[in-house]
């Protein structure tokens, strides 16, 4: 049961990822309201006014579709909840499901990766750029360091391996 729970804290932590600038982009008053993360990012990144304002124009044209996009997700999970209710695991039944979600999930990525090459080419200067590479260039080892970290938590979980 815990491995299920470890699961989807990656999930929501990639789906956090995915949506927190989108979200940010989205505040009306982008000092005020830049909370958590995007602040770092804003901060770092030294992003002007400007460049917040247009970063907002293009989350407004990008989140119709996002929203399109979270709400099959919310639909194929409650299709997986029904298939899975009361713990009755059948994978014949929640195969089909499990392949949706992948198809919405791989959509999102798609637009989250959309949102931030328009953000990248049309409102970063080569400086920002520079930086922002650097960080994304980092974001394999973060996953590196949570498959441990899960990896590590099974072993202290099933006990000492035999030798």
């Amino acid at each position: 049961m815990s491995r299920i729970w470890i699961v989807l804290g990656v999930v929501l932590l990639l789906a956090t990822a995915t949506f927190t600038l989108a979200r940010v982009a989205h505040a009306n008053h982008f000092g005020r309201h830049w909370g958590g993360p995007l602040r770092v990012v804003a901060r770092e990144l030294d992003l002007t006014d400007t460049q917040k304002q247009q970063i907002k124009a293009i989350w407004q044209t990008e989140r119709l579709a996002v929203a399109g996009l979270v709400r099959e997700l919310a639909d194929e999970q409650k299709d997986m909840d029904l298939a899975d209710a009361a713990g009755k695991f059948d994978e014949n039944s929640i195969s089909p499901i499990a392949n949706r979600q992948a198809v919405t999930l791989t959509k999102l990525m798609i637009e989250k990766e959309k949102v931030i090459s328009t953000i990248y080419t049309r409102v970063l200067t080569p400086e920002q750029r520079t930086r922002a590479d650097s960080w994304r260039a980092k974001w394999p080892s973060r996953l590196e360091e949570i498959a441990n970290r899960i990896a590590n938590e099974e072993r202290v979980t099933e006990g000492p391996s035999p030798q």
